[in-house]
């Protein structure tokens, strides 16, 4: 009985660590804007691998000028009459060398935004 209880705990443990994959920098608390379209580009790039979509809108908020800013949800499709889906949230933000996007819908997930500059605020 007690074999069966550790290997579950073990088991759990693995799983939980397994999924924390995203890099957090402990010196990240410096809002930022981006410096030039360029950056933009990079921008782009990194929000459509963290939403897994080969599209991303932006919504509210410039990068450029606000450390704050949305990404719309996928469009609903022509079968679909309404859908729930609720903008995500992203913070820019610098540790002083790197910038990072900051997701608030999944508890501060934070993402480099390799190759980009940015100012901070």
């Amino acid at each position: 009985m007690k074999v069966n209880a550790l290997i579950l705990v073990t088991l759990t443990a693995s799983l939980f660590g397994g999924c924390q994959s995203v890099e957090k920098p402990a010196a990240m608390k410096e809002a930022a804007v981006l410096n030039s379209q360029a950056d933009m580009a990079v921008l782009m790039t990194t929000l459509k691998d963290v939403m897994k979509d080969r599209s991303v809108s932006l919504g509210v908020g410039d990068p450029l000028s606000a450390s704050n800013f949305t990404v719309l949800p996928k469009q609903p499709s022509p079968f679909e009459t309404m859908s729930a889906a609720m903008p995500t949230a992203f913070e820019i933000m610098t540790d002083g060398k790197t910038c990072y996007i900051k997701n608030s819908a999944t508890e501060g997930a934070v993402y480099p935004l390799t190759g980009a500059n940015c100012s901070k605020l």
